[in-house]
C-alpha cells in the first residue's frame, strides 16, 4: 500500500527540461552502481503530456530492519485509524516508520 502523486507540466518547457534532467541523473547513478542494480525510471503520460509519478509506502518491512521504530500516522493521512489498525494487526512484520512519513504543505495567501 502506498500514497502517490502524479505531476504534469502541461507541456511546459521547464517541466520537459526537468524530465530530461531526471534521465541524466539516472544515467549517472546507473554508471556508478550498475544498470542491473537499478529499476529503470520512466516518465508517464497524462493525455498527451509527460508526467512524473512519485510514491511512498505506508509501511516498511521489519524482516531486514528489526530495530526500526514505529511512528504514529498523521490524522490527515489516516483520519479513521484504518492504517493504524492494519499496522497493529501485522504484529512485528511491518511498521509505519519515519521513512514512510510524507509531509503535506499548503500555500496560504497573505491577506492583509
Amino acid at each position: 500500500m502506498r500514497q502517490a502523486v502524479s505531476l504534469t507540466g502541461l507541456d511546459s518547457t521547464s517541466f520537459t527540461s526537468s524530465i530530461e534532467s531526471i534521465y541524466a541523473i539516472e544515467e549517472i547513478f546507473s554508471r556508478q552502481i550498475g544498470e542491473k542494480k537499478m529499476v529503470p525510471w520512466k516518465n508517464g503520460t497524462y493525455l498527451e503530456w509527460d508526467t512524473i509519478y512519485a510514491s511512498n509506502r505506508y509501511f516498511t518491512s521489519l524482516r531486514n530492519h528489526p530495530n526500526l521504530r514505529s511512528v504514529a500516522f498523521d490524522k490527515l493521512v489516516d483520519p479513521d485509524g484504518t492504517l493504524e489498525a492494519i499496522a497493529s494487526v501485522s504484529g512485528d512484520t511491518r511498521a509505519h516508520c519515519a521513512d514512510n512519513v510524507v509531509e503535506y504543505y499548503e500555500l496560504a495567501e497573505d491577506r492583509k
